[in-house]
């Protein structure tokens, strides 16, 4: 029925659901509904709706909530697809001080990792910590949670009203906060009016922060003596400020004088780390104490592969054995920390359908830096592997604050570079022949209900027939022994019926 449109049933899966209505401290109350889902796939939801109210309602009072506030909540976790995400969302009903006082406003965390299934998951190792939502200037990535700023609308009265909101964010290029208040009064001739905001991004390794600040005085004045006249006062300033040598320009404006102030350096240039900086703050630490060579130590800790499918037992993988494999069923996958420009295996160059984006570093200020992945593979008898081989890469997005080619923190382009290679998929060549996969559509597998009307028909039975007296059961006379049935029972046998 309606159900399935939500919950399509599945062969061999099941569903779990618990909901829980609760109170906090006597102060908030909560409802939760968990779900867990669990057999080819498993996936856990949690829906909540909590609700606080200042001060708290008793039994039989009716005194207006100072405060209320609602929040939504819904949290999911997805190991098969490398996801865990937890949204809130303040519901219409939201107010402080007066009715007329809302307050909106989100939260969200997304985090990807690899995917527990093995299949390719594009965003792994990007996350998202937002409060209000992001920078104005911010190009918010397609798979990012979108969510309302933290905001208060207050019209006080028919004079004065008031609106002020803010956002939080944290994302693996930079930190970015801010928020805006405004007030406008009016009263007949009287008109004022003030506007503030501030916006600041700051980026780590290299270290820059980047902020913007202004304010904005209006007003007017309306007099009616031989005509309508309006005088009106403006003022207003903004300032820039950068670093991290501490750095600015102010702009201010009062009527129709205005000035420009500079302090500090003028450049907004970002000194590039070194390499040594660069490695130490961003790739593992070496792992391998018989490498003496400190750099090809620590990128050969960058470097991981696994044995995916096709393990029979397992081997000293500090000895480099991987292990019995079953040679049909073998995939290797190997990953790289660092983005390549270039994959090569068992010394054959392989191209991607659209080629490999370019590749930088961006604390080093470097751009096109050229990074090989290369997978090298050795049969016993010394023949070549490769046209046994099949590869796929893995493509992920990965931070352009990173990987990118420029040091200067941007937050107007796109915050990744979109399907960098990052490993490969390797399996035999020949193991296609024995794999023939089908195809099969929901529909295939749904379960329906059909009516059948036609499925059972009635007939009319004939009637039994009467024993006649000429053939009487055996042993006794029926007739007899039913009339005395009847007789014992105060009744008198309808002749006719017998």
């Amino acid at each position: 029925g309606a159900l399935q449109r939500y919950i399509p049933p599945s062969v061999g899966d099941s569903f779990l659901a618990v909901g829980v209505k609760f109170t906090s401290f006597k102060l908030i109350e909560s409802f939760a509904l968990l779900t867990v889902a669990f057999g080819h796939r498993i996936e856990v939801n949690l829906l909540g709706l909590s609700t606080y109210r200042a001060p708290p309602q008793l039994p039989g009072e009716t005194v207006e909530p100072v405060a209320e506030v609602q929040l939504a909540l819904k949290g999911s976790f997805l190991p098969d697809e490398g996801f865990l995400g937890v949204s809130a969302q303040l519901t219409p009903a939201s107010y402080i001080l007066s009715r007329s006082c809302r307050l909106t406003g989100g939260f969200a965390f997304f985090c990807w990792f690899p995917s527990t299934s093995g299949a390719p998951s594009p965003h792994a190792g990007d996350f998202v910590l937002t409060l209000g939502g992001y920078h104005p200037s911010f190009n918010i990535p397609a798979h990012y949670p979108r969510v309302p700023r933290l905001g208060l609308n207050w019209q006080v009265d028919e004079r004065l009203s008031i609106k002020a909101e803010a956002y939080c964010a944290l994302v693996p290029s930079a930190l970015m906060a801010g928020g805006r208040l405004q007030a406008v009064w009016s009263s007949g001739t009287i008109t004022a009016w003030f506007n503030a905001g501030v916006d600041v991004i700051i980026a780590w390794r290299p270290y820059h922060y980047d902020a913007y600040a202004f304010i904005e005085v209006h007003g007017s004045y309306t007099i009616r003596i031989l005509g309508t006249h309006t005088i009106t006062i403006n003022a207003s300033a903004n300032l820039h400020i950068w670093g991290p040598t501490f750095s600015g320009v102010a702009h201010v404006s009062i009527a129709v004088v205005s000035f420009k102030v500079t302090f500090g350096d003028a450049s907004q240039e970002t000194p590039a780390l070194s390499w040594g900086q660069f490695q130490q703050s961003f790739l593992p630490a070496p792992r391998d104490a018989g490498i003496q060579d400190a750099t090809k130590n620590r990128l050969n800790s960058c470097c991981t592969i696994a044995v995916s499918a096709g393990l029979v037992r397992k081997g000293d993988r500090d000895q480099g054995d991987l292990g019995v494999i079953d040679p049909e069923r073998l995939v290797l996958i190997t990953s790289s920390v660092i983005p390549s420009s270039t994959v090569k295996v068992a010394g054959v160059t392989l191209e991607g359908e659209q080629g490999f984006p370019e590749i930088g570093i961006a604390p080093l200020n470097a751009g096109n830096v050229t990074s090989v992945h290369e997978v090298t593979l050795r049969r016993e008898d010394g023949k070549s592997v490769a046209d046994s081989l099949r590869c796929t890469p893995v493509l992920k997005d990965v931070p352009r604050a990173l990987w990118g080619h420029s040091s200067q923190p941007t937050i107007s382009g796109p915050g990744l570079v979109a399907g960098a290679l990052t490993g490969l998929v390797i399996r035999p060549a020949e193991a296609e022949a024995h794999q023939t996969p089908v195809t099969l559509t929901r529909d295939d597998w749904q379960y329906t209900t059909t009516s059948v009307p036609t499925a059972a028909h009635w007939e009319q039975a004939d009637p039994v027939p009467a024993r006649s007296e000429a053939h009487p059961p055996a042993g006794h006379n029926a007739v007899a022994v039913r009339a005395a049935v009847l007789a014992a029972a105060g009744l008198i046998a309808d002749e006719a019926a017998v």
